[in-house]
């Protein structure tokens, strides 16, 4: 091959590279803030339901509906 040709397929080679480089991090990026966001959310639902415990199953057992 000639010089020129050589120079233009590294070129392309390193600019590929370097576009894989940048598709990598944004992915990174987006995995971290979703992470971020699912976290968020878990804590939340977790702080919402601390306060609304469901019944016993003894409570729910009666059959006329009275709880104890």
């Amino acid at each position: 091959m000639s010089t020129r040709v050589e120079q233009i397929l590294r070129l392309a080679e390193e600019q590929a590279a370097d576009h894989r480089a940048e598709a990598r991090l944004e992915a990174e990026r987006i995995v971290t803030s979703a992470r971020r966001e699912a976290d968020a959310i878990q804590h939340r639902t977790n702080e919402q339901g601390a306060g609304h415990r469901p019944e016993s199953v003894s409570d729910s057992a009666h059959p006329d509906g009275a709880t104890t």
